[in-house]
C-alpha cells in the first residue's frame, strides 16, 4: 500500500475532488459517511440516503406479488420516502393485526358456534360456565358424563376441551382457559376485513416497489454527494486556506495508473510506502487482501472475524486446507460430501457472479468431506466395512480408535503451524530478536516430540537425529528462558520464561482436546444416518408399494435432517478451532480496516 499527499491551490481543490471521485482508486480514510456529516447540508443528505437504504430493505423483506396503482403518490423525492415509509409501515401493521387476528379466532374455534345470549343468561340467573383443559389420557368421563358438573366439548390436539359449572375434584389436572369473547361468525368477519386491509396495503407498497430502481440510484447518489462533501471538509487546508491537501492509500498494483491521473491533472504530489511510515500512523493504513483463486474463497471466513492489520500476516491462506479438512471430518459421509460437490457444481450455472464463488468453496468443502467420508467408511449412513463386495479397501478405512488420534495429530500440527505463523508474525512487525522467545518454544516443542515418541514407542531414532533434536531442544530452551524479553536482565528473561512455561504447558493441552469435537461430529453424523436407515427399513412395512413409498420418504426426511445439521455442526466448529485456537496460537491481533476507494457508486 501507498501513502499519497497531493498539493492543491485552493481554487484547484474542488475540481480535482470531482475528478479523483471519478477515478476511483484513493482511500481518503472517511470512515462511517453515515456519521460523518456534521453541516446541516451533510445530515440531510445521510438521513435521506439512510431512509431510502431502509425502505428498499424493508421492500425485500415484504416482497409482495400484487401490483396496484396509487393515485396519491407524490411526484416530490422526498415526500415519496416519507409515502413509501409510510407504506412500508401500514403493511407491517396490517400483516400483524391479521396474524393476530388469525391466531386468536384459531385459539377460540375449538369452543365452537354458541349463543353469546344464552351464556350471558346463564349468568344472571347465577350459573357461570368456567372453561377449560386437560390432556386427553387424563380424561375418564366418556362412559359416564353425567358423574360431574363437566360438559365435553372438543378433542383436539391431545387436550380435551370443556366447560364445568361446578368444583371439580382436587387430583385433577385442569387448566383454566379463557371464556371465548365472540362466536366464530364474527372472528370470520373481522378476519376477512383484516385480509382485504392487507391485501390493500400490500398493493400501496407493490405500487411503490415498481420504483425501487428510482430509489436506488436515489440513494446512491446521497451517498455519492455525501462522500463529496465529507471528504471536501476533511482534507486538511495550509496558508490560511490558500493551499489543500489530499491525502489517502493507494494499492501498490495501482500505482502507474494513478500517476499517469495525477500528472495529466498538472498537480504536485509525494508518495511514500506505506509500510515505512511510523508504526502508531500504519495503524490508519487500509488492508486490501490478496490471495490466489482458491485462497480468494474463504476470505468471507476472515472476514467474519476480522482483516488483519496493516502489517500483519493475512492468515486465510495458512488456514484455509485445514478448514476443508476439518469441515470434511465433521460432516463424516461420502454421500453428502458427493451430494455437496454435485449440487455446488450445478448451481454455479444458474446464479449471479456474485455468488459462484461461494458455490465453488462448497464444491472443494464437499471434496473433503468425500475424501474424510471414504476414510471413515460411510456413505449415507452405510457402513462401508460391512459391504462384502468392498472388502479390498477395508484396509483403508479407519477404525474410531484411528480417527480420533487422527483428530488429535490434525489439531497438533495446526497449533504448531499457528506457533510458527506467530514467530514470523513478530519477525515482520517487530524485527527478528523479538520473535526469538516464540521461535525458542517452537523448537522445543517440535523437537521434543521424537524423542517422546521414542521413550512411549517402539520407535528407534538414528543416532544423528537423536542429537540433534537434543541439541536443537537445547537451543530452544535458551531462546525461550534467555531472550524472551530483548533489552531486560537475564533474571527478569528466566522469569518470564518459567511463567510462559506454565501457560505453554496448560494451554496446549487444553487447545489440543478441543480437536476431539471433529471426531466427536464424524462419529455422530455417521452414526445418525445409519439409524435412519434402520428406520427406513423396520418402519416401511410388508405391502409392496406402499412399503418403497414410506422407505423413501423416511430415509429423504432423516437423512436430509442429518444433513442439515451435520453441515450447520460442519460450518460452526471448523469456525471455532480457526478463531480461537489457529488464531490464539498464531498471535492473531486484528482490527485491519477494508480498503474503500473515494468513488462515485454507480
Amino acid at each position: 500500500m501507498l501513502k499519497y499527499e497531493i498539493l492543491l491551490f485552493h481554487q484547484e481543490f474542488e475540481p480535482f475532488l470531482k475528478a479523483l471521485q471519478a477515478k476511483g482508486l484513493l482511500d481518503l480514510s472517511l470512515g462511517d459517511l453515515a456519521v460523518k456529516g456534521t453541516q446541516e447540508e451533510d445530515y440531510r443528505l445521510g438521513v435521506r440516503a439512510e431512509r431510502l437504504e431502509r425502505a428498499l430493505n424493508d421492500w425485500r423483506r415484504l416482497h409482495p406479488d400484487v401490483r396496484a396503482a396509487a393515485a396519491d403518490f407524490p411526484a416530490d423525492e422526498t415526500a415519496r420516502i416519507e409515502w413509501t415509509e409510510d407504506a412500508l409501515e401500514r403493511a407491517r401493521k396490517s400483516a400483524d393485526q391479521e396474524a393476530v387476528l388469525r391466531q386468536a379466532a384459531d385459539k377460540e374455534a375449538v369452543w365452537g358456534v354458541y349463543d353469546p345470549a344464552v351464556l350471558e343468561g346463564l349468568a344472571q340467573a347465577g350459573l357461570t360456565l368456567r372453561f377449560g383443559s386437560m390432556p386427553a389420557k387424563m380424561w375418564t368421563l366418556d362412559e359416564a358424563p353425567e358423574a360431574y358438573p363437566v360438559a365435553l366439548v372438543a378433542k383436539t390436539g391431545g387436550r380435551v376441551y370443556f366447560v364445568y359449572w361446578d368444583t371439580l375434584p382436587a387430583d385433577w389436572r385442569v387448566q383454566e382457559e379463557a371464556a371465548p369473547t365472540q362466536p366464530p361468525a364474527q372472528w370470520a368477519v373481522q378476519l376477512q376485513a383484516a385480509r382485504q386491509q392487507k391485501a390493500e396495503d400490500e398493493a400501496r407498497v407493490a405500487y411503490a416497489a415498481d420504483r425501487m430502481a428510482d430509489f436506488g440510484q436515489a440513494r446512491k447518489h446521497c451517498w455519492n454527494r455525501l462522500a463529496y462533501r465529507v471528504a471536501r471538509t476533511d482534507m486538511p487546508a495550509e496558508a490560511d486556506g490558500s493551499l489543500r491537501i489530499v491525502a489517502g492509500y493507494l494499492p501498490a498494483k495501482d500505482q502507474a495508473e494513478f500517476e499517469a491521473f495525477l500528472e495529466g491533472e498538472g498537480v504536485f504530489f509525494r508518495q511514500q510506502a506505506a509500510k515505512t511510515l511510523p508504526e502508531e500512523a500504519q495503524a490508519d493504513v487500509p488492508v486490501l487482501l490478496k490471495n490466489n483463486a482458491y485462497a480468494r474463497l474463504f476470505e468471507p471466513i476472515t472476514k467474519l472475524f476480522s482483516l488483519p492489520g496493516y502489517r500483519e500476516l493475512d492468515l486465510t491462506p495458512l488456514f484455509a486446507p485445514f478448514f476443508m479438512m476439518f469441515f470434511g471430518f465433521c460432516m463424516g459421509d461420502a454421500g453428502y460430501g458427493l451430494l455437496f460437490v454435485l449440487a455446488g457444481f450445478l448451481l454455479r450455472a444458474k446464479v449471479k457472479p456474485d455468488f459462484r464463488p461461494i458455490l465453488s468453496l462448497v464444491c472443494y468443502l464437499g471434496a473433503a468431506a468425500v475424501v474424510f467420508g471414504m476414510l471413515s467408511g460411510t456413505f449415507f449412513g452405510v457402513s462401508l466395512v460391512n459391504v462384502p463386495s468392498l472388502q479390498r479397501f477395508h484396509a483403508y478405512i479407519l477404525g474410531q480408535d484411528q480417527l480420533m488420534m487422527l483428530s488429535l495429530a490434525l489439531g497438533g500440527i495446526q497449533i504448531l503451524f499457528g506457533m510458527f505463523v506467530h514467530v514470523l508474525n513478530i519477525a515482520r512487525q517487530k524485527g527478528f530478536k523479538y520473535a526469538v522467545g516464540a521461535l525458542g518454544w517452537w523448537l522445543i516443542l517440535v523437537f521434543a516430540i521424537p524423542l517422546l515418541a521414542e521413550q512411549m514407542t517402539a520407535m528407534t531414532l538414528p543416532v544423528a537425529v537423536r542429537y540433534a533434536c537434543y541439541a536443537l531442544v537445547g537451543i530452544g530452551a535458551c531462546g525461550a528462558f534467555f531472550y524472551n524479553s530483548p533489552g531486560k536482565p537475564i533474571w527478569m528473561n528466566f522469569g518470564s520464561g518459567l511463567w510462559a512455561s506454565y501457560n505453554t504447558a496448560t494451554g496446549l493441552v487444553g487447545d489440543l482436546l478441543s480437536y476431539i469435537r471433529l471426531f466427536a461430529l464424524g462419529l455422530t453424523g455417521g452414526i445418525l444416518g445409519g439409524v435412519f436407515n434402520d428406520l427406513a427399513l423396520q418402519m416401511s412395512g410388508s405391502i409392496p408399494v406402499l412399503k418403497q413409498l414410506i422407505m423413501i420418504l423416511i430415509l429423504l426426511f432423516g437423512h436430509g435432517l442429518n444433513i442439515a445439521l451435520c453441515a450447520l455442526g460442519s460450518v460452526v466448529h471448523p469456525l471455532r478451532l480457526t478463531f480461537v485456537e489457529f488464531y490464539k496460537n498464531a498471535g492473531f491481533a486484528g482490527g485491519g480496516r477494508a480498503y474503500q476507494a473515494f468513488k462515485i457508486e454507480e
